[in-house]
């Protein structure tokens, strides 16, 4: 599973509309820094499993006003490299940054957040 590039809050919106009944992640990172590109290869290790959950990234330099509305609308605090584990239904529940951003990371943050005992 390949990447999903987020430009526009318009975008944002049209994937949290399309997205109510499905679980994803949002990636946050920074091209021009060593940690970001660690942890971008980390989450396309994760991307490439069979049930790995579809993933939206954007670049926060470039997008700057989309990260701080990311941040805002679901009440996380800014950081880069960040990414965010969403529920269907919009609701942020786990995230993490920097080289806590692993393969594993991402598998046991889906796991022990989208288990229906969860």
């Amino acid at each position: 599973m390949s990447l999903n590039v987020l430009t526009s809050k318009e975008a944002l919106n049209d994937l949290l509309t399309a997205e109510q009944t499905h679980h994803f992640f949002i990636f946050k990172h920074s091209s021009s820094c060593s940690v970001s590109m660690s942890a971008r290869r980390e989450v396309l290790k994760y991307s490439e499993h069979p049930k790995s959950l579809p993933i939206y990234e954007l670049e926060v330099r470039d997008q700057r006003p989309l990260s701080n509305f990311i941040s805002d609308l679901f009440s996380i605090t800014h950081e880069s490299p960040q990414i965010i584990l969403v529920k269907a239904g919009n609701t942020p529940v786990w995230n993490c940054s920097h080289f806590h951003i692993t393969e594993e990371s991402l598998e046991n943050a889906a796991l022990e957040n989208l288990s229906p005992s969860a």
